[in-house]
């Protein structure tokens, strides 16, 4: 298996840095999390980018951006602007997650808190049209991850979402962790089947939402990888992890050497 690492605990760090030391730690993929002040995609430079990676030896897992989808029509633009540049940055996927249960329709200046679970769906579902709009353009699928506390948090609500939103470029981007905690890693995988096409991967231990590193938690990983791999032996398996510490790039080595010792 070829795993790769998300960019998003490196926010200090330069881009190029990063990817030359996710290389060194033995992986094969990035995540380019487009937070990361250097990837913001309204100043962002394709061809440099390109030109890190190459020189780090790491392909490109996916983009993705983590903003409320219902906060703010500029994070719908950034969703939409990231649709555009994947294919350049050499992927095909978008990572995004959806919004909290509470956030504020797009467009409205002051509406209440949305309460009920049927109008924040039909909210991020009209947020959600201009973005794979973009997608269907740029040839892309947008893996949107159900995650706790989010209006998609649950298998069940990620089922209901496609089926409100009828559009193959609405795919699954999940998080074993996450689901640890809403439906159960196996369950969850089952119900999702082949609309997953790209996993994170963190350990946790019910109920505290806290990314931990593979084999601190609860979660079987040869069972989980085997099944995601049993889905498309080519899926992309991405760590997530937070807070890495005074040196990153070692919580990086050490995340590898652990799914490393979880294969054996």
């Amino acid at each position: 298996m070829r795993f790769g690492f998300r960019t998003a605990g490196f926010a200090t760090m330069p881009v190029a840095q990063i990817l030359e030391g996710l290389a060194q730690a033995g992986y094969a993929s990035v995540e380019l999390c487009l937070e990361h002040p250097e990837l913001d995609p309204r100043a962002l430079r394709p061809s440099d980018v390109c030109r890190a990676l190459q020189q780090a030896g790491l392909a490109t897992a996916s983009l993705s951006h983590h903003g409320d989808l219902l906060a703010s029509p500029e994070t719908v633009d950034i969703v939409v602007q990231a649709c555009r540049l994947a294919p350049e940055l050499g992927t095909r996927i978008v990572v995004i997650s959806s919004a909290r249960r509470d956030a504020v329709p797009v467009g409205a200046d002051s509406c209440p808190p949305l309460r009920s679970a049927p109008r924040t769906m039909e909210s991020l579902s009209r947020a959600l049209a201009p973005i794979l709009d973009a997608a269907e353009a740029a040839e892309v699928v947008v893996a949107l991850e159900p995650e706790p506390d989010l209006v998609v948090e649950t298998a069940a609500d990620m089922l209901a979402l496609a089926r409100a939103m009828q559009s193959p470029r609405l795919v699954v981007n999940l998080d074993i962790g996450h689901a640890h905690l809403t439906d159960g890693v196996r369950p969850a995988i089952e119900a999702l089947g082949a609309r997953i096409v790209h996993a994170h991967l963190d350990d946790m231990v019910r109920p505290t939402h806290r990314h931990l590193l593979p084999g601190e938690g609860e979660i079987n990983f040869p069972s989980t990888l085997a099944a995601l791999s049993a889905i498309a032996s080519d899926m992309p398996l991405v760590v997530d992890l937070f807070h890495l510490g005074p040196d990153p790039l070692l919580t990086a080595r050490r995340a590898r050497e652990c799914l490393s010792r979880a294969l054996c």
